[in-house]
């Protein structure tokens, strides 16, 4: 029965991650042929499978279609549900919800009106990069608004008014009371662990380095603090334990509510409703299926929770703790509670790893020992939170001695995490895409279902010689596939970034950044180097000192180790405090011009040909095997002649100086370096109108192609000699990969399962196969490979 409520969670996250990627006319006749196939294999019954992906993908559809229609004017008046800094969510209707990017944040329960300009959800315009459309989608946003007119309507005490006023009192209350007997980083700690409030990060960067952000949210440590303090308490008041039961569930709903309802907890109230409804109708619920429940529950609810990390760290958290942690017997045999705590860690870690990759960028190995150490400290801090929230309004001096005694807590707390966190232990890998993790979680799954207590000694080195070859081929083979060099050029908004890697460098020239606010590093560059898995940049080149080309290096500083910043030697005041603000926060600034050989490409740095701003861009040329790319910075037309005397013929690429504007990419040099392809790194819809139309028509005139950043990151690969462009679209699949797909897929599935069997089947097929005994041949002796005699 677990396994029927696990298998429609996959169909129905596969319905709904097939959406926007696979169009129907592709997916609805696999989808049959599969249910076909299905029928006439199996029992008639598994049909429903496939069936209820295809329901899931149509109904997913049009929620899609109608979540992401074009921009438009809109009027909506609403319930303030969230207020956050940046935003806050109106409650429109009985299902519908919109987001307000505005900065009045107006308290929870009060009625807005708003008119305003309906925003497209952003695509991803760069490997990596966050997908406006599902976060919306996953968390029940209808629209997002940018207001022109926001009026606050008068009160009219309705039902919903009230409960989310109340809301937001609460969780006021909460924050203030943790200020009040806390400082302010235990309190922003408390506050989110016990109220749902949101912590910022500053102060709390070794949390995500240990990969224990989980300590941050409400889940089952909470719960099963709550559930005990509330069933103890019922016990006093001798209720009946049909009422009890109902009173702690209905009370757990209720602290959900107040606390914005977090994935987590709402995942342990489900199952723990699911067990003891089960032990009401005497019809036992093992966890497994408790667990299976709930999550189809959610999908059911809204298919695009797959989006959702909350839902996906929660659900495959536990399916480590119950799969993976029973298959290691080291750990979940042992009588020892640090070694049964460290095997749990392990699962965890195991079974979430390609969710680590994707939000931290590695993998700590330091983070298993953090979670054995820093948890139970985690739960009496927990207990103490919870014992000063309520002794504060009855008894303020017993709860100030309980704030000293959690603060004396968080002592160790602060002291393990700071240290463990500056281990160098952490491991920093390429995330991976959804194959990739599809992939992996095939292998785990037959990892843990292939019989290896079967095997005997000899055998089980065999296997694992095996699996050592097979490892050393991939890697080889795919280091042997890089190109020699590759560059790509990231949408970054209205700035600039190229990533650029070789076999011996990984490094930026420009890093994006805004004067404007904002931080457009951190939202396309950071998420792109994970997708790499860069832990160190080898260098960061500033062409010149414009934010929009510098000002994202103090982003990079706080996540990667940078070995050298480049650029030139600043000339005007205000290049002169960038100059000096990059320095006193990042570290060294060199000026540097030349050639510089690197492995199998070299990099050319020209002089400036100017003293301050735009005329001071430092301009580049990265070659390979004759094929050369020229990135110019914000160089005006009369620097681009100067340089002319300094180029050697013509380029391959050419990367528009000053995001396309008119006031570079002068018709002299366009005709003297006459560029196979022209890159334009410009925000979409920017304030400037880049690229403008002047240099548009030059490019056509001159017969140049061209590509813009705004239709998507655009990679550059050169390997023995041949020139490679590609453009970055969000997942597509074509009818030729859909069908590809579906057939690896089912083949793999096919192969494991029959593998799986026929080993447990065959109990001495696979070592009788692999004993080498001696033999004899007339007068001399050999030692082959031979069928052993036991059956």
């Amino acid at each position: 029965m677990k396994q029927l409520w696990l298998i429609l969670c996959l169909c129905m996250g596969a319905g709904a991650y097939m959406v926007g990627r696979v169009p129907s006319a592709l997916a609805a006749p696999i989808v049959l042929l599969v249910s076909v196939a299905v029928f006439l294999w199996k029992k008639k019954s598994y049909t429903l499978y496939p069936v209820a992906v295809l329901a899931i993908f149509f109904a997913a559809s049009s929620t899609f279609s109608s979540a992401n229609g074009q921009s438009h004017r809109v009027a909506v008046e609403g319930v303030v549900i969230v207020s956050k800094e940046q935003y806050y969510d109106l409650r429109a209707g009985l299902f519908k919800k919109v987001r307000v990017f505005s900065q009045r944040q107006p308290t929870e329960g009060t009625t807005m009106a708003v008119r305003g300009q309906r925003m497209r959800e952003e695509a991803p315009k760069n490997p990596g990069d966050f997908d406006g459309r599902y976060y919306a989608l996953a968390h029940g946003i209808d629209a997002t608004v940018r207001p022109t007119k926001e009026t606050i309507r008068p009160e009219k005490g309705t039902v919903l008014e009230k409960i989310y006023a109340f809301r937001g009192r609460f969780r006021k209350m909460g924050n203030e009371r943790m200020r009040r007997y806390f400082r302010p980083k235990e309190a922003k700690l408390l506050s989110a662990m016990l109220f749902g409030n949101d912590a910022d990060w500053e102060g709390l960067e070794d949390f995500r380095t240990l990969n224990i952000l989980h300590i941050l949210s409400i889940s089952g440590l909470h719960i099963g603090l709550i559930l005990s303090g509330l069933v103890g308490a019922l016990k006093k008041l001798t209720v009946p334990y049909d009422g009890r039961k109902v009173s702690v569930h209905l009370l757990l709903l209720v602290y959900l509510f107040l606390t914005g309802f977090p994935v987590g907890g709402m995942r342990v109230w489900l199952s723990l409703l699911f067990t003891d409804v089960g032990k009401r109708m005497r019809r036992p619920v093992d966890p497994n299926y408790a667990w299976a429940f709930s999550g189809a529950i959610f999908l059911a609810a809204n298919p695009f929770f797959i989006y959702r990390l909350g839902f996906l760290f929660s659900f495959f958290s536990v399916w480590g703790i119950l799969t993976v942690y029973p298959k290691l017997p080291l750990f979940s045999e042992s009588r020892a509670p640090l070694m049964a705590s460290l095997g749990v860690s392990i699962a965890v870690t195991l079974a979430i790893a390609p969710l680590l990759l994707y939000t931290s960028g590695g993998i700590s190995l330091t983070g298993l020992l953090a979670n054995v150490i820093l948890l139970p400290l985690a739960s009496v801090i927990l207990y103490g939170g919870v014992a000063v929230s309520a002794l504060s309004f009855f008894l303020p001096p017993l709860a100030a001695g309980a704030a000293v005694v959690t603060q004396w807590v968080f002592v160790p707390f602060f002291f393990f995490t700071e240290h463990l966190a500056a281990m160098p232990f952490r491991r920093v890998l390429p995330s991976f895409s959804v194959a990739e993790a599809c992939a992996y979680y095939g292998v785990l799954y037959l990892a843990l279902k292939f019989p290896f207590s079967r095997l005997r000694r000899k055998a089980g080195r065999l296997l694992l010689i095996q699996a050592l070859f097979a490892g050393c081929i991939v890697v080889g083979w795919s280091y042997f596939l890089r190109p020699d060099l590759s560059v790509t050029q990231l949408y970054v908004g209205q700035g600039d970034c190229a990533y650029v890697e070789g076999k011996d460098f990984r490094g930026l020239i420009d890093t994006g950044g805004s004067r404007l606010g904002g931080d457009p590093t951190a939202r396309y560059v950071v998420p792109f180097l994970r997708t790499k898995g860069v832990g160190t940049l080898d260098g960061v080149f500033l062409s010149h000192y414009d934010a929009d080309h510098a000002g994202g290096v103090f982003t990079l500083a706080k996540t990667y180790k940078i070995k050298g910043i480049y650029a030139p030697a600043p000339g005007s005041a205000e290049d002169r405090a960038m100059y000096e603000e990059i320095v006193e926060k990042v570290g060294e600034i060199r000026s540097i011009q030349g050639v510089f050989p690197m492995k199998g490409w070299k990099m050319k740095i020209f002089p400036p040909y100017g003293k301050e701003g735009n005329a001071l861009s430092m301009a580049m040329e990265l070659s390979s095997d004759g094929g050369r790319v020229l990135f110019l910075g914000d160089l005006p037309k009369e620097q681009e002649k100067r340089l002319l005397k300094d180029l050697d013929g013509e380029e391959t690429v050419v990367k528009l100086a000053h995001h396309g504007s008119k006031t570079s990419s002068c018709d002299e040099f366009l005709e003297a370096v006459r560029p196979r392809l022209a890159l334009i790194s410009a925000g979409e819809n920017n304030a400037y109108g880049h690229p403008h139309k002047e240099v548009l028509r030059r490019l056509k005139a001159h017969r140049i192609p061209y590509v813009q950043t705004k239709d998507g990151a655009i990679t550059i690969s050169f390997q023995r000699g041949k020139v490679r462009l590609s453009v970055f679209h969000p997942e597509t699949l074509s009818m030729r990969q859909g069908i590809f797909f579906v057939v690896s897929m089912v083949g793999l599935v096919g192969v494991g399962y029959l593998g799986a069997n026929y080993f447990k089947k065959r109990d001495d097929r696979w070592n009788q196969w692999i004993t080498m005994e001696p033999i004899f041949c007339g007068d001399r002796k050999s030692s082959v490979w031979k069928k052993s005699a036991n059956k």
